[in-house]
Order: C-alpha cells, then sequence, then structure tokens
C-alpha cells in the first residue's frame, strides 16, 4: 500500500435504504397530489364555464322574452302563445276572449269594479310565483325534428301539467285555473319562444323558422317578422346538419332559467322580474329526465325542472318558541319574526321518500316555488288563505338551498342536509311532518339507464349534481300590445 493515499469510502446499505424509502415517499405524495390537483383544475374549469353559461342564458332571456298585454290574438281567434312568462288571466280559452284585466300598469287602477283588478289580472297573487322558463325541448334522437310550442309532448307541458298537479292539490277548485297555470295542448296560453338551440353553451349557430297558424295551415308570417320577435306560435329551427347535431349532443353544458315577479304591491311595476340562470354539465351518452302525457320516460339535452315536496324538515319552527307574529292592521295577517335568542343552525335538514330523494345528490340545488303573500291591495278585497312562505316573512325575497349531503334515514327515506341560508320553511300545519304546501323546483341529475317499477318507469340518476353555476339578474321586460 502506497501511503499518502486516502481511502474513499461509500454509501452504506443502510443510508441506501433510508434514501429508498425518503424516495419513495415522495414519489407517493406527488403521486396522491396530482389527482387532487386535475380534479381541482377541472372544478375551476367547470366553474368559469358554468358562470360563462349561466350569464349567457341571462342575456338570450333579455334580448328575446317579451310580455303581451292581452294574449288573445283576434286574427288566430284564439290565444297566441306570445311569450314564455306566465301572468293571471281570465275568462278560458273558447269564451268570452280571454285577457288580462284592465289595470297592474305602474300606479294604475284604471277599471269600472276595482274588484276585477285583482282576481282577475295581474295584481293577483299566483300560489307557485317561481316557474321554470324553457327553451323549445331538444329531441336527443332527431335534433331536426321540428317540436311545436303547443303540443302536449313537450318538457314545456310536462313543466305546466306539474304545476297543475300540485296546485290542484293544494287549492281543489276550478276557480283557480287560469289564475295559476298556462294550460297545455290547444288549452295553452303560452308556449316557449326561445330556441332550442340557445340551451346549449358555447352557443350553437343554427337557422330560425318563425311560423304563425294552425298545426294544419301554417302560414309564412308576413312583413318583417324579425321586428315583431314576440309573435310567434311556434319557434323551431331548421333541420339541422349532421355537425350541428353533432355539436349539441356533444355539449356537455346546457342551461335552464326561473323567473319570478319581483313584487305584487300597489303601484308596483308587473314587467319587473328576477330571473335566476342555472348552468349544468351531463356527462356524456347521459341526458335529462322528464314524462310525457303518459307518463313514458323521455329524455332531454338541457335540464327540465321537477316540482316536488318534502315530508318535513328539522328544526321545524314553532311560533311562540322560535319566532314571534306580530299583529299588523286588519286584514294583513301577522308578521313572522325570528326571536333574538334563537340558535341558527348550520344546516337544515328534510326528509323525503326514497325516489325523491335521488333527485337530491351534494352539490345540488332548490329553489321553492312559493314565498310569503305580499298581501297587497287585493287581500283587502279578496282576502285568502295563506298556504306556505318563510320565517322570517319574506314576501320579496327568493332564498336558494344548497344540498351538502344527504343520507337514508329510519323510514326507507332521505334525509338532505343543506346549508342554512336563514330562511326556514312556514306552512298552515306542522313543517315537521308535512311540508306539501311548500313545493320546491330541483334540477334532477342526469340519467343513462332507466328501471321500471310497477309498471313505469323511472330513470337511474347519476350521483353527482348537474350544477355548475347559479346566476340571478332583475330584468324589466318589454312589453308589447
Amino acid at each position: 500500500m502506497r501511503a499518502g493515499v486516502a481511502r474513499k469510502t461509500a454509501f452504506s446499505l443502510a443510508e441506501m435504504m433510508i434514501a429508498l424509502v425518503i424516495l419513495g415517499f415522495g414519489l407517493l405524495v406527488i403521486g396522491a397530489a396530482l389527482p387532487v390537483g386535475l380534479q381541482y383544475e377541472r372544478d375551476m374549469i367547470d366553474r368559469a364555464t358554468g358562470q360563462a353559461a349561466a350569464e349567457y342564458a341571462l342575456d338570450v332571456i333579455e334580448q328575446r322574452v317579451r310580455l303581451v298585454r292581452d294574449p288573445y290574438d283576434e286574427t288566430l281567434g284564439k290565444t297566441s302563445n306570445y311569450a314564455d312568462i306566465f301572468q293571471p288571466r281570465r275568462g278560458t280559452t273558447m269564451s268570452p276572449p280571454p285577457g288580462l284585466a284592465p289595470g297592474g300598469q305602474p300606479h294604475e287602477l284604471a277599471v269600472e269594479v276595482p274588484t276585477m283588478a285583482f282576481p282577475n289580472g295581474r295584481l293577483w297573487e299566483p300560489f307557485i310565483k317561481v316557474r321554470p322558463l324553457l327553451p323549445v325541448g331538444i329531441d336527443p334522437d332527431d335534433i331536426s325534428r321540428e317540436l311545436d310550442a303547443h303540443v302536449d309532448e313537450t318538457p314545456h307541458a310536462y313543466v305546466e301539467r306539474r304545476i297543475r298537479d300540485r296546485v290542484d292539490e293544494i287549492l281543489p277548485s276550478d276557480d283557480w285555473m287560469y289564475q295559476e297555470w298556462d294550460g297545455v295542448g290547444n288549452e295553452a296560453w303560452t308556449g316557449p319562444t326561445l330556441p332550442s338551440m340557445t340551451a346549449v353553451y358555447p352557443p350553437v349557430p343554427f337557422a330560425l323558422r318563425f311560423r304563425t297558424g294552425t298545426g294544419s295551415e301554417p302560414q309564412e308570417p308576413s312583413g318583417d317578422f324579425l321586428r315583431e320577435p314576440y309573435r310567434r306560435l311556434w319557434v323551431t329551427e331548421a333541420p339541422a346538419t349532421e355537425a350541428t347535431r353533432r355539436k349539441v349532443l356533444e355539449s356537455g353544458v346546457s342551461w335552464v332559467a326561473f323567473y319570478r315577479r319581483v313584487s305584487y304591491a300597489e303601484g308596483s311595476d308587473p314587467n319587473l322580474y328576477e330571473v335566476i340562470a342555472v348552468a349544468t354539465r351531463r356527462p356524456a351518452g347521459y341526458f335529462f329526465p322528464w314524462y310525457n302525457s303518459t307518463n313514458v320516460l323521455r329524455k332531454a339535452v338541457a335540464p327540465v325542472p321537477w316540482l316536488v315536496a318534502f315530508q318535513g324538515v328539522d328544526p321545524a319552527l314553532q311560533r311562540d318558541v322560535d319566532y314571534v307574529e306580530i299583529e299588523r292592521p286588519t286584514p294583513y295577517r301577522p308578521d313572522r319574526v325570528l326571536k333574538v335568542e334563537f340558535p341558527e343552525p348550520a344546516t337544515l335538514t328534510f326528509t323525503c321518500d326514497d325516489a325523491t330523494g335521488y333527485l337530491f345528490p351534494p352539490g345540488s340545488i332548490f329553489l321553492p316555488a312559493v314565498n310569503d303573500e305580499l298581501l297587497s291591495v287585493h287581500a283587502l278585497l279578496t282576502p285568502r288563505t295563506q298556504h306556505g312562505g318563510f320565517v322570517p316573512h319574506s314576501p320579496e325575497a327568493l332564498p336558494i338551498y344548497e344540498v351538502s349531503g344527504r343520507e337514508r334515514n329510519a323510514t326507507g327515506g332521505w334525509s338532505i342536509i343543506v346549508k342554512s341560508n336563514g330562511f326556514y320553511p312556514w306552512v298552515e300545519g306542522d313543517p315537521a311532518v308535512d311540508l306539501s304546501h311548500w313545493p320546491v323546483w330541483v334540477i334532477p341529475p342526469a340519467f343513462k339507464e332507466k328501471q321500471t317499477i310497477g309498471g313505469r318507469q323511472f330513470p337511474v340518476c347519476d350521483a353527482k349534481s348537474p350544477v355548475l353555476a347559479v346566476a340571478r339578474r332583475i330584468i324589466r321586460f318589454t312589453e308589447v300590445p
């Protein structure tokens, strides 16, 4: 051995093993974080796309939807389906000629018999105040097929039937008929005025055909029809090309909107509405469910809201325990105010049956279809029972409830857990066991498979909520003669 040469030592086996363990642990951490980061990125893209789609929906509605003062068309000799927006009507679809009662404009009560402006005109507060605003339906199996606004087999007609059935359970009388719903088929007062292609996002270019006339004898409109976009019996797309059809079917993002009149107070603007647009995403190969007039399950590209009711809620607020009623001058009903010492919970728990529970996966939302009656001037003349509302009393508010979780309960149904927003259901009876007078709108998850139970088809809903974003806007709709 030569003197003066330093000995070089290598890593020991133990050191190599420790280094490998540290390296492996680091790789595991990176591997676990990568999917989380990708999911976060997808969620951010979905939120941004959803918000853009919701704002796009509001722009389309504000630009295209019109109100009409008299829905009876003298030329056609029947109701003319001018606009999507429901307004209480008088008369029937045949005779005498139906129309809106006089009055209803800001600071206007120009009627010979003042009471007629309330039960028969736009100052009437309908029970179902929040309603969907749907475009013409898209048939996923044949997107080039024209869908008439008058026929019964459309999502618009399905929604109207749900409103009729729900109101009929609560108000078992024919007196409310044209003050509470629009009708379907030849009985329809209104029909969709928005083209179906507008329901998907990003927008898909398409060609429109506007027609008026009867179902058997369609007529081309005279004059510059585009100057009168509200005069539409049918709004149909020209036969779609294969490329257009593919774009629509592949467009996973679509929207649905809801509307409500801002106020029914005396002197309020009957054309001022709040519109809520909900953007959704459906997985590839999935569609949104609805039923035709014979209860056959159908599918749609754009969401179709369902009107449902819960069985109960917890906590169920009790008068004089959780809130107090403050008397107001006759005939106004008492105001409901939460007690200062009421401990507001972080969540509310709604109970429902087995079939309804599948409509509320975590992340979904629902909108109450009713809210407190303002008890404006018409209450002085035609007082009526209020069936549902909120604590605190909020006639001009529309809270939206977000589902944070759901779980099976002891009765075999579901417990739907929602984030508290400070508004609690109020009904005539006990909200702990009966919320049938407090219906809500929910967007059901998309489905791909279906099952038959008791001779009826049911969708096998996706376990994930389709909701991406919600946008709200106050719009004063243009009214035409």
